[in-house]
């Protein structure tokens, strides 16, 4: 009888014990997310935090603009329509350098955001928040806000509404933003958008980064985002004959002095340099600039063909003049040329 209950007892706490599924530990990253984001940037040394990431993005690239606000159990939760968002937006910090512009610095640990908020006058905006122990000169982080109008929260992209740089400055001294906020509650936030504010719920999915442990928060589409890319990087890894891998910074390698170098890394360099190409292409077909037809509807337009047909009259305006005053007749010529009667009839006027 005793053995008989020890037997139930176990299979009980065998039955209701929470067992994390195959996938909750699927995902497993490069140290500081290297690999999964050389394809989309460069890596830069700066100051104190070593190596940090630089997108190659648009001209007047900022953080925070391309992709949207939505809310979960972690606050206000950015989902960032770039290839790189998953990584840059939920780890590390952004921060803008007179050197480099806006580069990433890596971190391990998840979060919602790391942005400060204001809002005021039908307006709201956010600034990337640097980590610990940056300060800008003189606190002049002015520029570096994303400010759009309230009515515009709930759209899937803020690029083209963002307003200019440096109009948060204007709404900070007109007092019309007055105070920063580290997190904005949803009834503050929906309070100031005036519309209901969009809610996610997260999965928590145990994951490496290097050789550390740790966790990330994801949707189930974005799951399945980082499930495809992962896949796609694994594809583009180089293979070499003593099965050693990129890690890390490892990628500074001489096919001079290591052997081990073979067609398959030449063939993952040209996959980089595909990869790097398709984003480029993306990345122009997805910008919001105007379109032929808005650049026809313009009074000033003008085609590619009036510019070529006015360069061609423009070239060729000097060689009809040359070619016409060539054809008219010299004095010489015309008294060679003139007829005997006419000839006779001067001579007649003469005497």
């Amino acid at each position: 009888m005793k053995w008989l209950s020890i037997g139930i007892l176990v299979l009980v706490v065998i039955t209701f014990s929470p067992v994390k599924s195959a996938d909750a530990s699927a995902f497993s990253f490069s140290i500081g997310f290297h690999n999964e984001l050389s394809p989309y940037g460069t890596w830069v040394s700066y100051s104190n935090y070593g190596n940090c990431w630089r997108p190659n993005s648009y001209s007047g690239y900022q953080p925070y603009v391309d992709g949207y606000w939505s809310y979960s159990n972690y606050g206000p939760t950015w989902y960032g329509n770039e290839a790189w968002a998953p990584y840059t937006y939920n780890y590390g910090n952004w921060i803008y350098t007179a050197q480099f512009g806006w580069i990433w610095v890596p971190g391990n640990d998840w979060h919602a955001n790391e942005v400060d908020w204001s809002y005021g006058g039908g307006y709201i905006g956010w600034r990337p928040r640097s980590p610990s122990g940056y300060y800008y000169p003189g606190g002049n982080d002015f520029n570096l806000w994303v400010v759009i109008d309230s009515n515009r929260f709930g759209y899937h992209s803020y690029r083209p509404y963002a307003y200019r740089t440096g109009f948060a400055r204007d709404l900070f001294e007109r007092r019309v933003f007055q105070n920063r906020y580290n997190r904005l509650d949803r009834v503050q936030l929906e309070r100031v958008v005036r519309r209901p504010v969009r809610y996610v719920s997260l999965r928590e999915r145990d994951v490496e980064i290097g050789n550390r442990r740790t966790r990330m928060y994801v949707t189930p589409d974005q799951e399945v985002r980082i499930q495809k890319h992962v896949q796609q990087i694994r594809r583009s890894e180089p293979v070499y004959n003593n099965d050693r891998r990129f890690t890390g910074n490892d990628r500074s390698y001489n096919s001079n002095n290591d052997r081990s170098y073979t067609s398959n890394d030449r063939r993952f360099d040209q996959r980089d340099n595909v990869m790097k190409q398709k984003y480029e292409d993306v990345r122009s077909r997805s910008s919001y600039e105007k379109s032929a037809g808005d650049y026809r509807s313009e009074p000033n337009y003008r085609s590619k063909s009036d510019f070529s047909q006015k360069k061609y009259e423009v070239e060729h305006r000097d060689d009809k003049k040359s070619q016409s005053k060539s054809k008219e007749p010299t004095r010489k010529e015309q008294k060679k040329h003139e007829s005997p009667s006419r000839k006779h009839s001067s001579s007649n006027e003469r005497h």
